[in-house]
């Protein structure tokens, strides 16, 4: 008699119209990326590290180790800490993601159990009805 509406919940990870852009190799959520990046954070600074103090630049080698391991650490940190601020700016964290989850698990259930109260009124309602209908002459 009454057809119950279906109602789905999409997860997070299926809605993600946002795919990167990025090659496989470049996109660092990806084991391609992060190995790529991995091995560029180790051998940029070994890069530097030898053009500086190559016989073109002649810098201490001592010295120029020092000034690496310190920018290399502060621009890391500054990137690191970048990136975590961008994603609290954005609300791109788990416990946001859960959480809306479970926000909109519990409104699907409210309104499973709403439509179930609201079909149980108009039974009621279809019964009184019918009942008046019988008692009333015509």
């Amino acid at each position: 008699m009454f057809s119950k509406p279906q109602t789905t919940l999409q997860l997070s990870a299926e809605n993600n119209n946002s795919a990167s852009k990025l090659p496989f190799w470049l996109d660092p959520g990806t084991r391609g990326g992060a190995i790529v990046l991995s091995v560029l954070l180790f051998v940029v600074p070994i890069i530097v590290y030898a053009v500086l103090t190559s016989p073109l630049f002649g810098l201490d080698g001592i010295e120029v180790g020092k000034y690496i391991g310190i920018g290399f650490t502060f621009i890391l940190t500054i990137l690191w800490v970048a990136t975590y601020i961008f994603r609290v700016a954005t609300k791109d964290m788990t416990y946001v993601s859960i959480a809306e989850q479970n926000i909109a698990e519990q409104n699907i259930m409210e309104m499973n159990i709403m439509e179930q109260r609201r079909v149980s009124i108009l039974l009621h309602s279809i019964r009184a009805t019918k009942t008046i209908l019988r008692m009333t002459p015509c």
